[in-house]
């Protein structure tokens, strides 16, 4: 099988794992932080339609070239899936993946892309989890994953890290108190 996405030409998620897996290990075994950042590209859908899937495929492949371009040689960067990328950041703290993460941002916000000679601007939300001791890939992707969500109910091309708030997704009644509903929707649930 492949370990190389071929659309973007970064690795694709198997090609991801055993390398973070690895990396996770030595950086644990060494006492080093190492961080884990989830983007997502913002209104990918929007391209797709405008452009149709190969246009949204060009776009892809750009900014898996900006993402490659903007990453150190130690980082590891993959396509997650569809629209979603994965960078696992040896060495580097929260603070230190926060301004990685905008410097990311920025590049990808700031890149012009193009699909038939026709400019596309794109931006990103991105999620950052600081890897914990003894914990696996699966539940710090995860952790990243809430962190991206949260941006994304921030109104998107931001960063979320996990010391900020994350709130519970719109209609997730079980979090929210009467008094919130009350208020929110004029009427008692």
């Amino acid at each position: 099988m492949t370990l190389t996405d071929q659309t973007t030409e970064l690795p694709n998620w198997r090609g991801f794992l055993d390398v973070a897996i690895h990396e996770l290990s030595r950086s644990q075994r060494h006492k080093e932080s190492v961080c884990l950042l989830s983007l997502d590209i913002d209104h990918f859908r929007e391209v797709n339609d405008k452009h149709g899937h190969q246009g949204g495929d060009e776009i892809l492949r750009q900014i898996g070239h900006v993402i490659a371009d903007t990453v150190r040689s130690c980082d590891i960067a993959a396509r997650f899936g569809g629209e979603e990328f994965i960078i696992l950041a040896p060495n580097t703290n929260l603070d230190q993946a926060q301004i990685f993460g905008e410097r990311i941002r920025k590049a990808i916000a700031e890149a012009s892309f193009s699909y038939q000679e026709k400019a596309v601007k794109v931006t990103t939300s991105i999620g950052i989890a600081l890897h914990r001791t003894g914990e696996n890939l699966d539940k710090l992707c995860h952790r990243a994953e809430e962190c991206l969500k949260q941006a994304k109910r921030n109104g998107r091309n931001t960063i979320v890290d996990e010391r900020q708030e994350i709130d519970p997704p719109e209609g997730d009644w079980d979090r929210q108190s009467d008094a919130d509903m009350l208020n929110k929707y004029g009427q008692p649930v």
